[in-house]
C-alpha cells in the first residue's frame, strides 16, 4: 500500500501540489483582470468597491467576486507605489505589489484554510486580498495578530490600501476606551491582538449591563496571523477577566517558613549523597552504591547544579541512566519504595508533580499536627444530625461549622501544594521574572514577560511569598474562555504562519482547517548545519561564544536564539567577557523588540534573543552581508516542538537571500534531560572530543520531538474536551444575557423565570401521603422564598396548571412597588435585576467548576474516567446554577429592599473589585 501511495504521489503529485495547480489557474485570471483594471482612472477603480458591495447585497455569492476583488487590491497596490506613508511614526514608501504566491495564499485564506508561508514571503500583504473581499459583506473582517505593535503597524501600513479603495480600517489596542473599541469594530476591517478580541467578547457577553456597553458585532470572518502561536502554543491558556477576592493570605507566610526548612533539609541530604557518591566512585568508577546515591539526588533535586557538575562525566551519566531505567520499571516494587524513604520529597519535572515521602510527611507532622488529615465530613454531618441533645437551629449551626472547618483544611492543603510547586518546580528567570516588586510570568514559547497575567489557583501568591514581594489578593473569575473556543465562534476562520505542517492533523481535527504549503517566490538558499551536541551546558555556551566571535571577525551578523531569560543572560555574560558588542532581547528588555530584531541583519551585528522574540518582524540584510553568507542563526537549544526550531531557522535566507542555521545542544539541556534519547550518552562513549555531530543524532532528536508533540496534542485535546463542557454552559448563559440586553421587553424573561420557579416549588413539595400536609408544605416553600402567601384554593380549584396560576399571582404582587417608574425605567430596572442575579450565580459557578477541574483527577484512583465523572458533576452544577439564578431573581424582587428604591439609588450597577485580565 505504501508503494502504491508513493507511486501515485510521484505520478500525480501530492494533494497540496494538485490543489496549488488548480489555484494557479485562478491566479492567472486575477492577473489578467488586473491588467484590464490598469486602464481605469483612480475614481473608476475606487468605485468598484461600491459596485461589489451592491452586488453582494443583491444576493451574489462573494466567491464569484474573488477574481475581480483580488485584482482590484493588486491594482491599488500598483497605483500606491511611491506613495509616502507614516507607519508607527516612521516615514516609509509603499513599494509592494502582490506576487503570484501571495495571491495563492490569499485564495487559500478566503476559502477558510491555513496558508503556510515561509518567513519573509509577505503574509501581511497576502491577507489584504481576502480581508478586502470579505469586508465587502458589511459584517466586519478581523485580522488577528500576536501583539499590539503588529496590529497598529499593519492597520496603518496595509490599511492605506483599504482606505484608498474606500473601506474603513480600525485598530484595537490595549488600554482603549469602550467608545474607541466600538468605533474600531464598526469599521469594515479591524486589526487587533488575539487576546484583546477575546476579552472584548467576554466583556460584551459576560459583563455588559446595557446594549450600549457592547462593542463587538457578530463574529463573521477572521484571519489569524501566526495561527500556530495562537491556537497551538496558547491553547491551554484561558482568557480570564478576574477581580480580587478577599481571602486570608497569612497561610502563605506560615507555610513558607515550613517549606523552606523542608527544602533546606532535602538539600542537606542531597549534598551528603553527592559527597558520598563522589568518594565511592573515585575509588571504583562503577560502584553500585555511588550510582544509587546519584539516582536519589536526581529524584530529589533534578536541576541541582552540583549534580550536573558530577554528570559531566559521560560514563557516569550512562550508568545512572541505566540504573534509573531499571528503577522506573519497578515503581511499585519494595526496593523503589525503600529508596524513596531516603528523601523528603520527589520531584517529577516531566509531569510537573511533587510527591511527599513518608519522611516528608513525618517532617511536617513534627512541625504541625494533622496538617494533611481531612476529616470524614459525611460521617461528621450524620453524627450531628443524629444528636438528640441539640435542637434544629443548633444542629444547623454545628453542621455549617463542620463544613467550614473542612473547607479551611482543604484550602490549607491546596496552599501548601502550591508553595511546594513554587519552590521545587518554578525557577526565577526561566518561568518568571521579578520586576518592580512584582512577579511577571514569562511565556514559555515567546520568552516575553506577560504583564497583568497571573498564575491561577494561588500559585502566583505562592511565588510572591517565595520571592518575598507583596502578596496580592487571590483572583475570582468573572468571565473566561479558551482561545480555541473563542475563535471557533467565527462563521469563517482562516490563518497563516511559517510553520503549520507539523500540526496539520490537529488543525483539521480541531478546527476543520486544512494546511496548504505555499511555495516561495524565489529559491531558498539556506545552509543547515548538523546539530553540535556537547556533554555539558558550560562547554556548549563557550563553544557558542567562540563561534560568534569567529563570525563577528568576518563581519557576518549573528542572531542567537535562546529558550529562556537565564540562557540569554548567561550567553550575554560570556560575550561581554570576550568583549563582543551585542544586544540582548528577552522578557526583561522587550521595549524596542521590533526595532532590535529588524536591525539583526546589519553587518557585524550580534543579537541575543529568546526564540520567538520579534516574530512577525522582517529582518533585512544590510550592505555587504550577502557576500558574507547572509544572517547566521544559532539556536542554543532544541525546543520541545519542531515548529519553534523551524521558526528560528526561518529568520534567515528570506526572499532568495543566503543564510545559515545551526543548533548547539548539550546533554544537560532540559529537553535532552527530560525527553532526549536514552542512548544519547552512549554516542559520547570513547569520544574525547568536546562535541559531536551526526545525522543519526539529528534524527533521534527529531523522533523525540515528534513523540513529545503527540503528548502535548493529547493534553490539548483533553483540555478542549473539558472546556467544551464549560463552553456549553457559557453559551446558554451568554445567550440569556444577550436576549436580556438586546430585547426591549426584559419582562418576557422574568415571566419565564417565575414559571420555572413555580414548577420547582411544586416539585419540591413533601412526598407525604397526606395531601393536606403536602399542600401546606408548598405554601410554606413559596412564602419562605418570596414572602408572599398564596391561598391553596387559588391554584387547587382553578382547574389550570398550578405553576401558571402561582406565576401569575406572583406577577400581580410586584408592580405595586414600581408604580412611580415609567415603562422604559421599569424595563431597565427588570433588566438590571436579571443581569445582577445571573452574574452573581455565574461567578460562583465558574469558581465551582474551576475547583471541580482541579480535583476531578482523584476519581481515577477509584478506576473511574475523570472526564465522564466531570461531565456528570458539571451537569449537576449547571442545574443548580439555573435554579440559583431563578431563586436569586425572586428573592431580589420580593424579599430585598424595595426594588424601586434600589433602582433610584443607582444600585442597578454591579460592584466589581479591581478587575484585571
Amino acid at each position: 500500500m505504501e508503494f502504491l501511495r508513493l507511486l501515485n504521489q510521484y505520478v500525480w503529485g501530492t494533494h497540496a501540489d494538485r490543489k496549488l495547480l488548480r489555484l494557479r489557474s485562478t491566479v492567472r485570471k486575477i492577473n489578467a483582470e488586473e491588467i484590464a483594471l490598469q486602464k481605469l482612472t483612480d475614481e473608476e477603480l475606487t468605485a468598484k468597491t461600491e459596485e461589489f458591495r451592491n452586488r453582494i447585497s443583491a444576493g451574489e455569492n462573494p466567491d464569484h467576486l474573488l477574481v475581480e476583488a483580488f485584482a482590484a487590491v493588486k491594482n491599488a497596490c500598483r497605483r500606491m507605489c511611491g506613495t509616502k506613508l507614516t507607519v508607527c511614526g516612521i516615514e516609509t514608501v509603499w513599494d509592494m505589489i502582490p506576487y503570484d504566491v501571495q495571491i495563492l495564499a490569499g485564495i487559500v485564506l478566503h476559502r477558510s484554510g491555513i496558508a503556510e508561508m515561509a518567513t519573509g514571503e509577505g503574509k501581511t500583504l497576502a491577507a489584504a486580498m481576502p480581508l478586502y473581499l470579505n469586508a465587502l459583506c458589511g459584517k466586519g473582517a478581523h485580522l488577528v495578530t500576536v501583539n499590539d505593535y503588529l496590529a497598529l503597524r499593519d492597520s496603518e501600513w496595509i490599511g492605506s490600501i483599504f482606505r484608498y479603495l474606500g473601506l474603513t480600517v480600525g485598530c484595537i489596542q490595549t488600554g482603549q476606551s469602550p467608545e474607541e473599541r466600538k468605533a474600531a469594530y464598526a469599521c469594515d476591517i479591524t486589526y487587533g491582538m488575539n487576546s484583546e478580541f477575546g476579552f472584548d467578547y467576554l466583556r460584551d457577553n459576560g459583563m455588559a449591563m446595557s446594549r450600549e456597553e457592547m462593542v463587538q458585532r457578530d463574529l463573521f470572518f477572521a484571519i489569524i496571523d501566526e495561527i500556530d502561536s495562537v491556537l497551538i502554543d496558547e491553547a491551554r491558556v484561558p482568557l480570564i477577566i478576574a477581580g480580587e477576592e478577599e481571602v486570608p493570605l497569612d497561610q502563605y507566610e506560615r507555610f513558607k517558613t515550613i517549606i523552606r526548612k523542608l527544602t533546606e533539609a532535602q538539600k542537606k541530604r542531597i549534598d551528603s549523597f553527592l559527597h558520598d557518591a563522589a568518594e565511592l566512585l573515585r575509588n571504583d568508577g562503577t560502584a553500585e552504591e555511588g550510582i544509587r546515591l546519584l539516582f536519589l539526588a536526581r529524584l530529589g533535586m533534578p536541576r541541582y547544579r552540583p549534580l550536573h557538575k558530577i554528570l559531566e562525566d559521560s560514563n557516569l551519566r550512562m550508568q545512572l541512566d541505566r540504573y534509573e531505567d531499571r528503577m522506573r520499571q519497578m515503581l511499585a516494587a519494595t526496593q523503589f519504595s525503600e529508596l524513596k524513604t531516603n528523601l523528603y520529597f520527589i520531584v517529577d519535572e516531566k509531569y510537573g508533580q511533587i510527591e511527599l515521602t513518608a519522611r516528608g510527611l513525618e517532617f511536617f507532622e513534627h512541625l504541625q499536627e494533622n496538617l494533611f488529615v481531612l476529616p470524614d465530613l459525611e460521617k461528621q454531618i450524620a453524627a450531628l444530625r443524629n444528636d438528640e441533645t441539640a435542637g434544629e437551629p443548633e444542629k444547623k449551626k454545628r453542621i455549617e461549622k463542620a463544613r467550614e472547618n473542612y473547607r479551611l483544611q482543604v484550602e490549607s492543603i491546596h496552599d501548601f501544594r502550591q508553595l511546594m510547586q513554587a519552590y521545587c518546580l518554578f525557577e526565577k528567570d526561566i518561568h518568571y521574572i521579578v520586576e518592580s516588586g512584582k512577579i511577571l510570568i514569562v511565556d514559555e514559547h515567546t520568552g516575553r514577560a506577560l504583564p497583568g497575567r497571573r498564575f491561577s489557583n494561588g500559585l502566583h501568591q505562592a511565588l510572591e511569598a517565595k520571592e518575598e514581594v507583596r502578596i496580592e489578593s487571590e483572583n475570582i473569575t468573572y468571565a473566561s474562555i479558551t482561545q480555541q473556543n473563542y475563535f471557533r465562534l467565527y462563521k469563517k476562520l482562516a490563518g497563516m504562519t511559517g510553520t503549520a505542517s507539523t500540526e496539520a492533523s490537529e488543525f483539521f481535527r480541531t478546527y476543520k482547517l486544512e494546511v496548504t504549503p505555499i511555495p516561495t517566490n524565489r529559491p531558498v538558499h539556506r545552509r543547515l548545519h548538523e546539530d553540535q551536541v556537547f556533554r555539558t551546558r558550560r562547554e556548549k555556551f563557550h563553544a557558542i561564544a567562540d563561534e560568534v566571535a569567529r563570525r563577528f571577525e568576518a563581519g557576518q551578523p549573528v542572531l542567537l536564539g535562546t529558550p529562556s531569560v537565564e540562557d540569554s543572560e548567561t550567553i550575554s555574560r560570556i560575550l561581554r567577557m570576550k568583549k563582543l558588542p551585542h544586544q540582548v532581547l528577552n522578557a526583561k528588555q522587550n521595549r524596542q523588540e521590533a526595532e532590535i530584531v529588524a536591525c539583526a541583519g546589519q553587518k557585524g551585528k550580534i543579537t541575543v534573543a529568546t526564540n520567538m522574540a520579534g516574530r512577525g518582524t522582517d529582518i533585512r540584510l544590510g550592505p555587504g552581508v550577502v557576500e558574507l553568507g547572509g544572517l547566521f542563526v544559532l539556536g542554543s537549544s532544541r525546543h520541545e516542538a519542531r515548529r519553534i526550531d523551524l521558526q528560528l531557522q526561518g529568520r534567515c535566507a528570506r526572499q532568495g537571500d543566503p543564510g545559515e542555521s545551526a543548533f548547539y545542544v548539550s546533554l544537560e539541556d532540559d529537553f535532552m534531560r527530560l525527553y532526549g534519547p536514552e542512548n544519547a550518552v552512549k554516542i559520547f562513549a570513547g569520544n574525547e572530543e568536546p562535541s559531536i555531530s551526526c545525522k543519526r543524532l539529528d534524527s533521534i532528536i527529531e523522533k523525540a520531538q515528534k513523540k513529545l508533540e503527540m503528548h502535548h496534542y493529547a493534553i490539548r485535546k483533553r483540555t478542549l474536551e473539558y472546556d467544551d463542557v464549560m463552553n456549553k454552559h457559557r453559551t446558554v448563559i451568554y445567550s440569556i444575557r444577550r436576549s436580556i440586553l438586546c430585547d426591549d421587553n426584559a419582562e418576557k424573561v422574568l415571566d419565564e423565570i417565575l414559571l420555572r420557579r413555580a414548577d420547582f416549588w411544586i416539585g419540591s413539595r413533601s412526598r407525604e401521603n397526606d395531601e393536606t400536609a403536602s399542600d401546606s408544605r408548598l405554601s410554606a416553600i413559596i412564602f419562605e422564598e418570596s414572602g408572599i402567601r398564596i391561598p391553596d384554593s387559588e391554584w387547587k380549584e382553578s382547574g389550570r396548571d398550578p405553576a401558571e396560576v402561582i406565576a401569575e399571582h406572583l406577577k400581580t404582587q410586584f408592580p405595586a412597588s414600581l408604580d412611580e417608574l415609567d415603562e422604559p425605567q421599569k424595563n431597565r430596572m427588570v433588566r438590571a435585576l436579571l443581569l445582577q442575579a445571573i452574574e452573581r450565580e455565574w461567578v460562583s459557578h465558574l469558581n465551582a467548576m474551576e475547583h471541580l477541574v482541579d480535583n476531578i483527577y482523584l476519581v481515577s484512583y477509584g478506576q473511574k474516567d475523570p472526564l465522564v465523572e466531570y461531565k456528570k458533576e458539571a451537569y449537576i452544577l449547571f442545574e443548580r446554577l439555573m435554579d440559583s439564578i431563578d431563586e436569586g431573581v425572586v428573592s431580589a424582587l420580593f424579599r430585598s429592599a424595595p426594588v424601586s428604591a434600589r433602582f433610584s439609588n443607582g444600585q442597578d450597577q454591579l460592584v466589581r473589585k479591581n478587575l484585571k485580565k
